[in-house]
């Protein structure tokens, strides 16, 4: 893992000293200035994700949460997933957000950004990923990263149930990863997505494992019990699925995905399966309607060394965040969201021509 301080500005390809991005009719402002020990990469990650946090953000979001409802999907090759679904203002604009590895629809930063879209006139769509958001129950084959087509399928789906007359999209973390490669397939086709916005996206996959083996050891071992945790629960569902116990003995990322990626993926080694999923310059190259891919530099979890092999398009911008930590940016001591606010001015600005 590298801090702020290790990452040399000269080498850096998208500028830290600028107020604000301005990409093809599209303004994102990088204005982004905790105070005190908010400053803290750590501080605001593990904040960002307490029980304190997600308690507070819950109860601010009790209305919309009260009026979501929770919709059963069923894809062409017969997989289920579940979208919580709120519904505002006749579905004039709709929003659809995807969470991070691991976390759900109910995440703190995705129901706070759906709560502040939907005060602001947007029906919220919070697609749960196979496997996540206690959805174990309901496909035999576990979750991997590579399976795009089931998302990009429930996408579609609310689009064509609602008909809003104005889609954008956005993720976090894997979500954010997801966001990118569903704004490249989308790009060309009949979706009239509007705008997407990729929050600390996983970049690249072996070099965000490394960077949790070889950082602090909180992150890496949050996840790995995590992840541990919802293999649990999916062979408790599906014993057929788990070859032996000791499967779930392994300590560490790379351990743990030796054991899965030849089990339950297409590929034979986890280098394969990790690239699979990678951000490419094709990637962004690809995507053809407005996009913002903001990061923290100084993100524990994924390196902002990552980014520097990306350099912006006509259709993508790259804004990097001073501080921030991992999907956090929290204003203040009330744990106000900076990105739901800029995250709603983003989408708020006129439709590209």
């Amino acid at each position: 893992m590298k801090s702020d301080s290790s990452i040399p500005k000269k080498t850096l390809k998208h500028p830290t000293n600028t107020s604000s991005l301005t990409n093809k009719n599209t303004t994102f402002s990088a204005d982004y200035s905790p105070k005190g020990i908010l400053k803290n990469p750590h501080i605001q990650t593990v904040v960002s994700s307490s029980p304190l946090r997600s308690a507070v953000i819950r109860h601010r979001a009790r209305d919309f949460l009260h009026q979501s409802n929770t919709i059963d999907f069923l894809t062409v090759k017969k997989v289920r997933l579940q979208i919580e679904f709120t519904e505002k203002n006749n579905n004039q604009k709709l929003a659809v957000l995807l969470h991070g590895w691991e976390g759900s629809a109910q995440s703190s930063y995705i129901v706070g950004l759906g709560n502040t879209l939907h005060k602001n006139g947007y029906s919220v769509a919070r697609i749960n990923f196979r496997d996540h958001g206690d959805t174990h129950h309901l496909n035999a084959k576990p979750f991997n990263s590579v399976r795009l087509q089931e998302v990009a399928e429930a996408v579609e789906f609310i689009y064509q149930r609602f008909a809003p007359k104005k889609l954008v999209m956005a993720g976090f973390s894997l979500g954010g990863n997801f966001a990118l490669r569903l704004s490249a397939y989308f790009s060309g086709s009949a979706l009239p997505l509007e705008r997407t916005l990729s929050v600390c996206p996983a970049i690249d996959p072996v070099a965000t494992t490394k960077t949790l083996e070889n950082g602090p050891s909180i992150y890496h071992k949050y996840f790995v019990k995590k992840w541990r945790s919802s293999l649990v629960k999916k062979y408790r569902y599906f014993p057929e699925q788990m070859r032996s116990f000791k499967d779930l003995e392994a300590g560490s990322l790379t351990g743990m995905n030796a054991i899965f990626v030849p089990l339950h993926t297409d590929f034979d080694i986890p280098e394969e399966y990790l690239a699979a999923y990678r951000i490419t310059q094709d990637t962004l190259d690809t995507i053809t309607s407005p996009t913002i891919v903001a990061y923290a530099i100084d993100d524990p979890i994924i390196d902002a060394a990552d980014f520097q092999q990306l350099l912006p398009t006509e259709n993508v911008g790259i804004v990097p965040i001073g501080h921030g930590g991992h999907c956090a940016f929290i204003s203040d001591w009330r744990l106000d969201s900076w990105v739901a606010e800029k995250a709603l001015a983003y989408f708020e600005q006129p439709k590209q021509r």
